[in-house]
């Protein structure tokens, strides 16, 4: 997992802890491959930059979270008249519904999000 990128520079996540493993579903592991595929078809005929993350923009660049900010999430929070709130709110929401509706240990929970329930900003 990269942490962010930096003048053109992928860095590594802050700390050792940071770095951990996500458990994904068969669906996602496919979508995953899928788009794998599609790009390595893209880079092939080079219309895709080779940076090798799973979130791009259409020539390949990994995202800048300030361009997916303002021209993507939120014009889509208004057009879905949904409150302004932060990107990163969704991982609130997110680890909320895991503890509600999911009855989600505080191992697994743990395991999930590398802290403990309190400790989630």
């Amino acid at each position: 997992m990269w942490r962010k990128l930096s003048n053109g520079t992928l860095t590594a996540p802050k700390t050792a802890k940071s770095a951990r493993n996500a458990k994904l579903t068969t669906r996602a592991l496919d979508t995953l491959k899928h788009q794998h595929q599609r790009e390595d078809r893209d880079r092939m005929a080079n219309l895709l930059e080779d940076y090798r993350v799973v979130f791009i923009t259409e020539i390949g660049t990994p995202i800048n979270r300030h361009n997916l900010n303002a021209r993507s999430f939120k014009p889509l929070l208004k057009r879905a008249n949904l409150p302004d709130i932060r990107f990163h709110d969704l991982r609130r929401t997110c680890a909320t519904l895991l503890l509600s509706k999911l009855a989600c240990t505080p191992s697994s929970y743990r395991n999930f999000w590398g802290t403990r329930p309190s400790q989630l900003p």
